[in-house]
C-alpha cells in the first residue's frame, strides 16, 4: 500500500504569504491612525519671534595695511609679534575692540617673504589670523576671519593688509 503524500510546501507557502498580509494590514492600520498635520497649518501655529533684530555689516572695511617682517611673524619672533601688535593698536584695534565693536568678517592678506615663494604668503596669513584672534578675543572670533594670501608685488612682499567688516550699530 502506497501512503498518500501530503504536499507540505504548499501549507508552508500560505502560511508564508498569511503571514506578510498580516504585516501588510497592520502597517496601513497603524498609518492610518497618525495624525495628519498639513505643513500650512504647521507654519501658520508656529510661534511667532518675541523680538526682531537685524544684522547687518558695515560696507566701508576698517583698512589697515602694515609693513611686516612676514619671516619673524611666522617663527613667532617676539621680537617681529611685538613690532606687529604695537603696529595694529597704532592703527586703531586696541581701541575698536574697547569700544564693543564686533567683526563679522576679516579678510587678511598677506604677503610672503619674497616674489618667488607663494607658500610663505599663505603661512603669514595663518599665523596673523591666529595673534588677531589671541590678541582681540572679543573683536575677532575664528569664525569670522578668512585667509586669503597673495604675493603682492616684489616691492611689497612683506606686507599684512587686514580689511575688517564690523557689524552695524
Amino acid at each position: 500500500m502506497r501512503r498518500r503524500s501530503v504536499r507540505r510546501d504548499s501549507i508552508v507557502s500560505l502560511a508564508g504569504w498569511l503571514f506578510a498580509d498580516i504585516f501588510l494590514v497592520l502597517g496601513i492600520v497603524w498609518l492610518g491612525s497618525q495624525p495628519f498635520v498639513s505643513v500650512k497649518s504647521a507654519v501658520h501655529n508656529a510661534p511667532k519671534p518675541q523680538q526682531s533684530f537685524k544684522l547687518a555689516l558695515n560696507t566701508m572695511p576698517k583698512v589697515i595695511d602694515i609693513s611686516v617682517n612676514a619671516r619673524g611673524i611666522r617663527a613667532k619672533s617676539s621680537t617681529a609679534v611685538s613690532k606687529f601688535h604695537k603696529a595694529l593698536n597704532r592703527a586703531g584695534l586696541e581701541t575698536l575692540q574697547y569700544s564693543g565693536a564686533l567683526a563679522g568678517l576679516v579678510l587678511t592678506f598677506a604677503g610672503g617673504d619674497d616674489c618667488s615663494n607663494h607658500g610663505t604668503a599663505e603661512l603669514t596669513s595663518r599665523a596673523v589670523n591666529s595673534l588677531l584672534a589671541r590678541w582681540y578675543p572679543s573683536l575677532v572670533t575664528t569664525g569670522t576671519v578668512m585667509e586669503a594670501y597673495v604675493n603682492f608685488s616684489c616691492e611689497e612682499a612683506n606686507r599684512v593688509k587686514l580689511k575688517l567688516y564690523t557689524f552695524a550699530n
